[in-house]
């Protein structure tokens, strides 16, 4: 199969440079070709070529060491054969009167000649002459003064020795003629003896386990051949230290390493299996073009990001309790993805909110865990991550820096809420980008409204607005974005536990996001979920809950696509029938009396200025349609149609007690907890038009 050669530099984390890479070296280890070609254009030698190298190395040198140096042709001939000692050499001046030593092969018995040594009187003659000697068939050699070369080794491979000229020659060991020796010890290694003879000690020169190597940097050995012929690393099982495993659906398969006591993933695209360590290198199987590929890794460092991560989104959660999961116990206590799935140095939260963060509590970063209490955003990273929700080169940053029961006004600037905000900002944006990756802020997440339950209409909208537009300028002064900062909320569900039947929070927080599509994002009501006994505060599994529905719509966000929950979109009444239009997410519309109980017309009421009727029945059709079929054909002003806005005083939020509504989608979503989970109607009041 031909390679992309995307020409992209190295390292890159272009999966098609994988795939190169991958069939590179494929055919560097099962090749039986001598040279491939590499993803740059590069030439490199396979096994074959390596070994064959080796062998015809190991040849040559056992040829010279063997060939032997004799006073005629004739005796040359009668001392080799054919075959392996094929090579002589003749002394000048004897019975076939030649001027200098001659290297000879013994072809058929025929002696032919290879090579000539030139001696110092031919070297003497051609400078006196001024003979243009080439010595740029050489590439290595040891030259006089006057860069004549005495000893050098031709283009050819051959050896080219004037003899007479050899410096040291003297020096030598009265039985070998060139040696290797140790260092420390003076023992022999490789040696050539004056009768033409060789002691091949010669594995003592390299390593005492390996003919070849491939080392890193600090000469850790990466691959090798043993001098048995086996492989390193050898294809045995992983060690106890390291578990590879896959995660995820068929066609979505992703590859992780248990590694150190945590998760760590290696693959965020396409369908990988079958993982196996080979040595310390994880292998894997993916589909690729419609085939099967094997693919490598690396192990990750501990406290490393993943590799396939280009980019850190920052998750910046702020409201009230809900938001730092107050009165929940941690449940998330072990990171969940150690190099993709992070958060600041002092946690995900502080056990003391009010107190100042420092540049030592944001960095460097650590792995994602549940800390002091189970705030919704632990869940939220998660549900992101194992939902596969995020893009493939994204790990987050996440961090909560709300504080329970808080007003807007209290969580403005000049707060330490607020500063900490700014802080964590600050400080995080230079340390990713030290790793050499991207950082940005996709949106806040905001948790937040019972503090101020109790505001006139319209007040609630200004006083978000604002803190959004402060937040927006401030974030944007230190990372330098041009991109608006949008808010993703959720609407308060449990305000019949501070003793009032309804309140325009959780309207507002509903009509702010349909009014401002960009900057702001319901991801949905709380009636949903369960609280504690004081009616307010979710239960530890209700807040992880909360998060998997923020997830759900932070997903969409980060997809590049808006989102909207589901709510009507338009009510219009004909005599005494009552047409409501609704979007869902996931259609359609249905009616649940399992998960949440009907407190009544599944939550439904028809509201004008004298209360001139009620409803006296329902009907969900498939087309995600509501009609209401009421008492008496209403008379009363200002005509609406209440979902889910008003409850019953001193009644704890929830599924079963609170203000509510039966109507949701039908979304196929689990969250981390294993439990389907859906988008439920939101609180909401909405016009009625008349049609004649």
């Amino acid at each position: 199969m031909a390679l992309y050669k995307t020409r992209n530099p190295v390292p890159s984390p272009d999966m098609r440079d994988t795939f190169d890479n991958n069939q590179v070296l494929d055919e560097i280890l099962n090749s039986k070709a001598k040279i491939t070609e590499t993803r740059t254009g590069e030439e490199v030698k396979t096994w074959t070529g390596v070994m064959n190298g080796f062998d015809e190395k190991i040849n040559d040198i056992a040829n010279a060491a063997s060939t032997p140096t004799v006073a005629s042709i004739a005796a040359g001939i009668a001392l080799t054969n054919t075959t392996a000692n094929k090579y002589f050499k003749v002394i000048p001046g004897g019975p076939d009167g030649l001027l200098n030593i001659i290297l000879f092969e013994n072809v058929s018995g025929t002696a032919v000649p290879r090579d000539t040594q030139a001696n110092q009187n031919d070297i003497q003659r051609a400078v006196t002459a001024g003979h243009p000697w080439n010595w740029f068939d050489m590439p290595y050699s040891i030259t006089d003064k006057n860069f004549i070369p005495i000893i050098g080794i031709k283009g050819s491979g051959l050896a080219h020795v004037v003899t007479d000229e050899l410096p040291g020659v003297d020096l030598l060991h009265h039985l070998y003629r060139y040696g290797v020796f140790d260092p420390e010890t003076g023992d022999l290694l490789h040696g050539y003896t004056w009768d033409g003879g060789a002691a091949l000690g010669g594995s003592r020169i390299l390593d005492a386990d390996f003919r070849f190597v491939w080392t890193d940097e600090s000469g850790n050995i990466l691959m090798g051949i043993r001098w048995d012929g086996t492989l390193y690393p050898s294809m045995s099982a992983a060690s106890d230290d390291v578990t590879l495993y896959a995660r995820g659906k068929e066609g979505h398969r992703t590859i992780w390493a248990y590694l150190n006591g945590a998760p760590y993933q290696l693959t965020s695209s396409g369908d990988s299996w079958a993982p196996k360590l080979v040595g310390n290198i994880p292998w894997w199987l993916s589909a690729v073009n419609g085939g099967v590929l094997s693919e490598a890794g690396k192990l990750p460092a501990v406290a490393s990001v993943a590799t396939f991560a280009n980019r850190i989104l920052h998750l910046l959660s702020y409201g009230q309790s809900l938001s730092v999961g107050s009165l929940t116990t941690p449940a998330n206590t072990a990171p969940h993805c150690a190099n993709r799935l992070l958060t600041l140095q002092q946690g995900v939260m502080a056990n003391s909110q009010a107190t100042a963060i420092t540049e030592s509590s944001v960095t460097p970063l650590r792995p994602l865990a549940s800390v002091w209490r189970e705030a919704p955003l632990v869940a939220m990273s998660i549900s992101l991550q194992d939902s596969n929700w995020l893009p493939v080169d994204v790990a987050l940053l996440s961090s909560a820096h709300g504080q329970g029961g808080q007003t807007i006004a209290q969580l403005e600037r000049g707060s330490i809420f607020y500063a900490n905000i700014l802080t964590a900002v600050t400080y995080s944006k230079p340390y990713v980008e030290s790793l050499g990756l991207q950082y940005s802020i996709p949106f806040l997440d905001w948790i937040q409204g019972e503090a101020d339950r109790n505001l006139p209409a319209g007040e609630y909208t200004a006083q978000l607005s604002a803190l959004r537009s402060h937040l927006d300028a401030d974030i944007r002064a230190i990372t330098g974005s041009s991109s608006p900062f949008p808010m993703l909320l959720d609407q308060i569900s449990n305000f019949t536990a501070y003793n009032m039947a309804w309140s325009n929070v959780p309207l507002e927080q509903l009509q702010i996001a349909l009014d401002h599509p960009g900057l702001f994002y319901c991801a949905g009501p709380k009636y949903w979920l369960q609280t504690v006994s004081d009616g307010v505060h979710m239960t530890t599994e209700s807040s992880q809950r909360l998060g998997c529905m923020h997830a759900r719509a932070a997903a969409s966000l980060l997809s590049g696509k808006p989102w909207l929950p589901t709510y009507c979109t338009g009510a219009v009444r004909k005599g005494k029938t009552v047409t409501l239009s609704f979007y869902t997410p996931v259609s359609p519309l249905v009616i649940d009396t399992t998960n949440v109980s009907n407190p009544g017309n599944y939550g439904l009421r028809w509201i004008d200025d004298t209360a001139s009727a009620s409803i006296s029945s329902i009907a969900v059709h498939s087309n995600n349609t509501v009609t209401l079929t009421l008492n008496n054909e209403p008379t009363g002003n200002n005509p609406q149609i209440g979902i889910a806005d008003y409850g019953v005083v001193s009644q704890p939020g929830g599924p079963f007690t609170g203000a509510r509504s039966n109507l949701r989608d039908s979304a196929p979503d689990i969250d981390i907890l294993g439990t389907p989970y859906y988008n439920w109607a939101c609180h909401q009041r909405i016009a009625v038009i008349t049609e004649a």
